[in-house]
């Protein structure tokens, strides 16, 4: 996307900020006593405050106020007054005219007049009301912002209508001549080309892990359904490289990182604790929930392509029509296994068994096919595999955490023996525990059982 520039303008003359409680910059200045002024002589140097090479760069407006009220200490004001005058000199003006009202009123007396307190000013954040307007316009559009800074000149901005997500700069710009201010705004080149909805937060349960998050991607180049997660954020972010969605990757971390801590601060996100892994479960109501699987209604031409699918694989076992539906109901009804144990129902597990070339492993492939869970390109194939991959309790424990989907162990005899022939005690005793528990196994940190 093409850097953009937005003006606006306000007539300055119309309302002044100290109005709210708090003054600009240029207020400050115009506001101090001669002898203070004359400090900042150069109104260039504040006008161009945040440029390169100017004494101010880089510095948020409070920190400016800090400076000008550092320099105007070392000419003679009092510290006693500084967050009076730091916060508006029409305060401190104010005082300085009744403590001389005071002081004639009362110069012909012996006793002094009533103490007159310093003026007490609570410090407030302030945004330049174009600033405000420009932000209340944006998020009017259903823009969803996320500030880099304190006083709100930078921000990444996801961006519904477009369907992406990039920074936005803006830039206050004054004419020392003129009482006319200008809103500069400049949009980066599209970070990335992607508005995520129905966000969803899974915070973990144990110490140590990642968050994960869940969502679903409207983007202008896919028109295609796109749902990712429950994944860490960095897995997010190389999902979304690999569907072309990443504009400038040395980047789309960082803006992703702001992007979903938008979503959870302005209330657009679910935030879930505990639970991230993909799968089925109960909500504690009697009901179902999905977490990790994008569950939407299946039109009747896919059911009638999909039977008739099933009808040419079952043809290749007309021996074992019964066998092979029993596969495919056990397929069904896999994923939902958890749930059932939730509700103090355990089911029973499938185990195949036969001689070699008898189709043992692409009855099981089916499995995968109908979840959508067998990915023959990824060295990684998650709920499919070998015995040798699970034949300790940390590999098989990493791999049962994945989710409630069925985890399907081609050639799984490392599951029960080991290499030199003895039993695999360690990994037997999980498996036992699994089939009539929540719970695989257990690890102690520190004292805690996880």
């Amino acid at each position: 996307m093409p850097k953009s520039d937005i003006n606006n303008k306000v007539n300055k003359g119309k309302e002044t900020s100290w109005k709210t409680g708090t003054l600009s910059i240029e207020e400050v200045i115009s506001l101090l006593p001669p002898a203070f002024r004359e400090v900042y002589m150069d109104r260039a140097e504040i006008q161009n405050y945040n440029q390169i090479g100017s004494y101010f760069y880089r510095l948020s407006e409070r920190e400016i106020l800090d400076k000008i009220t550092e320099k105007a200490l070392e000419v003679g004001l009092d510290p006693i007054q500084k967050r009076a005058f730091r916060k508006g000199s029409d305060i401190y003006k104010s005082y300085l005219r009744e403590r001389k009202r005071q002081k004639h009123e009362y110069k012909e007396e012996s006793e002094p007049g009533p103490e007159i307190k310093n003026p007490s000013v609570e410090m407030v954040d302030y945004i330049h009301p174009l600033i405000s307007e420009f932000i209340e316009s944006l998020k009017a559009r259903g823009c969803i912002l996320e500030f880099l800074n304190v006083d709100k000149t930078r921000a990444v901005n996801i961006d519904r209508e477009m369907k992406a997500i990039y920074i936005v700069t803006l830039r206050v710009q004054s004419n020392p001549n003129s009482d006319i201010e200008n809103l500069n705004v400049s949009n980066s080149d599209i970070i990335i080309q992607a508005y995520p909805e129905n966000v969803r937060i899974y915070n973990p349960s144990l110490p140590g892990k990642a968050r994960k998050v869940e969502f679903d991607v409207q983007s202008t180049i896919s028109q295609a359904g796109i749902h990712i997660g429950p994944v860490t954020d960095k897995d997010a972010v190389a999902s979304l490289e690999q569907l072309g969605l990443i504009m400038d990757r040395n980047v789309a971390i960082d803006v992703f990182r702001k992007a979903i801590g938008a979503f959870i601060e302005t209330g657009n996100a679910e935030v879930l604790d505990g639970i991230d892994a993909p799968g089925f479960y109960s909500n504690g109501k009697g009901g179902i929930y999905a977490v990790g699987y994008q569950v939407r209604e299946v039109k009747q031409e896919e059911m009638k392509i999909t039977l008739e699918v099933l009808n040419k694989i079952a043809l290749l076992f007309p021996k074992s029509i019964r066998r092979f539906a029993t596969v495919v109901r056990w397929s069904l009804s896999s994923p939902f296994s958890y749930y059932l144990k939730q509700n103090k129902i355990y089911p029973q597990h499938l185990m195949l068994y036969g001689m070699t070339g008898t189709s043992k492993t692409a009855l099981l492939l089916l499995n995968h096919g109908i979840w959508g869970k067998w990915d023959p390109e990824s060295s990684n194939h998650g709920f499919f595999v070998s015995g040798g991959e699970t034949d300790t309790p940390a590999r098989l424990g990493e791999r049962l955490e994945q989710g409630t989907f069925a985890l399907v162990i081609d050639e799984g005899e490392g599951l029960f023996l080991k290499s030199d022939g003895r039993e695999n005690v360690p990994v037997i005793g999980i498996l036992k525990h699994a089939l009539q528990s929540l719970i695989s196994r257990q690890t102690s940190d520190r004292g805690k059982f996880q």
